[in-house]
C-alpha cells in the first residue's frame, strides 16, 4: 500500500503579517503533482490543515478547491488537529463520500478505513482526530461490552478527593486517552480475524522517547505521550501488533520519534516560525503487513528561507550574514538597545522582523544579580534606553530616587 503522508498546512496562518496564500496554494498543487505521479493509495492528512477554529472565507475555499481536486485522484483521509475546527471541517463531508474520509469525533475512534483496489482489501487505516483531555474523556470513557463491563481498565471511580465519578472516567491527560483510542482499535482488529495487509493509524499529537516524558514540557499545549504506549498496548490486539506505520501531526518538523521507525511526523509544508529552518517535506509510505515501512521524502516548494539570528551591530552590519539579507529572519541585537540600531539591521535585511534584546546568557546573569541590585539602579537601567532620544532625558533621570523615595513613604503608610 503507497500512502502520502502530510499535515500541518495551518490555511490562514501569516508569517510576521506576512500572507502565506500564495505559497500554501503552491504547495497543494504540488501535492496534488505527487499524488498523480506516484499513484498513491491514499493521502493521510494528520491534523491541522486550518490555523484558527474558525477560518477565513479564503481558507475555507482553499481547502474545499483541493479536496475536490484531490478525491478525484485519490482516497483522502483527514484528522481534525488541535487547530481545527471539526465543524467547519464537516462541512465538506457531502463531496463524494466514497473517497474523502474525514475524522474530526471521538465517537469515530476504532472505525477503519478500508482502502481497496478493484474490491480487493490493500490496507487498513486508523485515523484518531485529536482527542481533548477536556472535552473528549467522557465519550472515551463510555465504552462498554454487551453485558456492561467497561473495557477500560485505567478507568477511575473516584476523583482525588474520594469523590465518586459515577460510572467513572479516564484520567484526564493524552496518554490515557489515546491509549484508549488504541484499546478501541485492537478490540476492531480483534473482530475482524486474521488480518494479511498493512495496518495504518493517524494521530495529532505530541510523542516522544519514553525515558524523556517526565521531563518535556509541552509542545504546542500538548503534553508529551511515552511513544511505547504503542508497545505495551499491542496485547490488546490477539495477533500481537497494531500498526506498520504511524502517521504523526502536530509537530512542524518531519523525523521519526526515537526509537520507533514506524511512527514518524511529516513535519508542516512551509517554515511558519524563523526557527523551523529545516527543509519541508511530505512524506511518500510503502507499507507491507508486518515489515518495516519504506519511507522517502519528497522535497516540498520552499519559497522563502527562514534563520533565527542573535549578534552584536558590527557583525550584523558585516559580511558575515550577507547570504541572508533576503531571507525571512528573526534578527535579535544583543549590544544596543537604541532605535538608531535597529534601523540601520533593518535597512539591511527588509524581510526580517528586527528587535533589540539581550542574550540568554545576559538574561541568567542579569537574575542573578537582580537581587543584589537597588532600586535605583534596576530603574535607571530600565528607562535609560527608553529615554534615548528624549530631551527630558537628564532631567528624568535626577528626579529618579527622589520618586523611590516617595513610593517607599507611600508604601510604609
Amino acid at each position: 500500500m503507497k500512502l502520502l503522508h502530510t499535515s500541518d498546512w495551518h490555511l490562514g496562518r501569516s508569517f510576521y503579517s506576512r500572507d502565506l496564500e500564495e505559497y500554501q496554494r503552491a504547495y497543494l498543487d504540488h501535492l496534488l503533482a505527487v499524488i498523480e505521479e506516484e499513484q498513491v493509495d491514499a493521502l493521510l492528512v494528520a491534523g491541522d490543515v486550518f490555523d484558527k477554529i474558525n477560518p477565513s472565507d479564503i481558507s475555507n475555499d482553499l481547502y474545499g478547491g483541493f479536496m475536490e481536486r484531490a478525491i478525484e485522484l485519490t482516497d483522502v483521509i483527514l484528522i481534525s488537529g488541535n487547530h481545527d475546527g471539526a465543524s467547519r471541517m464537516r462541512s465538506y463531508i457531502n463531496l463524494v463520500r466514497e473517497r474523502l474520509h474525514l475524522f474530526t469525533s471521538a465517537t469515530q475512534v476504532g472505525q477503519a478505513v478500508e482502502i481497496r483496489e478493484k474490491n480487493m482489501l490493500k490496507g487498513l487505516v486508523y485515523p484518531i482526530p485529536y482527542l481533548s483531555p477536556y472535552s473528549d474523556v467522557v465519550e472515551l470513557s463510555r465504552w462498554r461490552d454487551k453485558e456492561g463491563t467497561h473495557l477500560d481498565e485505567g478507568v477511575e471511580t473516584v476523583d482525588a478527593d474520594g469523590n465518586s465519578l459515577g460510572e467513572g472516567l479516564l484520567p484526564d491527560t493524552s496518554e490515557a486517552l489515546f491509549g484508549a483510542a488504541l484499546r478501541r482499535i485492537g478490540r476492531d482488529l480483534d473482530q475482524r480475524g486474521e488480518v494479511k495487509v498493512p495496518i495504518v493509524a493517524m494521530a495529532h499529537d505530541y510523542f516522544c522517547k519514553s525515558d524523556f516524558a517526565d521531563t518535556l514540557s509541552a509542545a504546542g499545549n500538548l503534553l508529551p505521550i511515552r511513544a511505547s504506549v504503542v508497545d505495551e498496548l499491542e496485547e490488546y490486539n490477539q495477533q500481537g501488533r497494531l500498526f506498520d506505520y504511524l502517521a504523526l501531526g502536530h509537530l512542524h518538523s518531519c523525523g521519526k520519534v526515537p526509537a520507533k521507525t514506524h511512527i514518524q511526523y511529516s513535519g508542516s509544508p512551509l517554515p511558519y516560525r524563523a526557527s523551523e529552518e529545516k527543509a519541508k517535506v511530505s512524506l511518500l509510505v510503502e507499507v507491507e503487513a508486518g515489515k518495516p515501512p519504506s519511507i522517502r521524502e519528497i522535497p516540498a516548494p520552499m519559497p522563502y528561507h527562514v534563520k533565527v539570528i542573535q549578534d552584536t551591530v558590527e557583525n550584523l552590519k558585516s559580511d558575515k550574514y550577507q547570504d541572508y539579507r533576503d531571507w525571512w529572519c528573526e534578527i535579535t541585537i544583543l549590544d544596543s538597545s537604541s532605535n538608531d540600531s535597529r534601523l540601520q539591521v533593518q535597512a539591511l535585511f527588509p524581510h526580517s522582523l528586527v528587535r533589540v534584546g539581550y542574550s540568554l546568557d545576559t538574561v541568567h546573569l542579569t537574575m542573578q544579580n537582580l537581587s543584589a541590585a537597588s532600586e535605583l539602579s534596576v530603574t535607571t537601567d530600565f528607562l535609560r534606553p527608553l529615554l534615548e532620544h528624549s530631551e527630558f532625558k537628564e532631567e528624568i533621570l535626577k528626579r529618579i530616587p527622589a520618586l523611590i523615595d516617595e513610593v517607599k513613604g507611600v508604601n510604609n503608610d
